[in-house]
């Protein structure tokens, strides 16, 4: 009985080991996001040039694929994933009560969304 009960403790810790490890693994990373309303949603990912970029969807079919900020001259990326968040976002509800979904150079000052020149 002592054996089990030290056998148990043991695969216990073990597992918990590896719980932890993969919490502060997965922590260190930067995850794509995921965020819905009204049928829409949006997934940020990390663009190749090195900022952020989002996609918006309804129902499961893609409506805007933002690899550039087109309201400015030159290729513009979100700087993190949090700016890239909070324009697809902005974008989602302005396109659930069915408004133009573009967002200005203003909306990224009031919304103190930060963008990166990109190559």
């Amino acid at each position: 009985m002592k054996h089990l009960n030290i056998k148990t403790i043991g695969i216990g810790l073990v597992l918990a080991t590896i719980l932890s490890l993969s919490v502060i693994y997965s922590n260190g990373l930067q995850q794509d996001s995921f965020i819905e309303k009204k049928g829409y949603h949006v997934v940020t990912q990390k663009s190749e040039q090195g900022g952020w970029i989002y996609n918006i969807y309804h129902s499961q079919q893609l409506l805007i694929k933002q690899e550039y900020v087109p309201a400015l001259d030159g290729k513009f990326q979100f700087s993190t994933q949090k700016d890239a968040e909070k324009a697809g976002s902005k974008v989602m509800e302005l396109l659930s009560k069915g408004q133009n979904p573009s967002l200005s150079p203003k909306d990224f000052n009031e919304n103190n969304i930060q963008l990166v020149k990109v190559p």
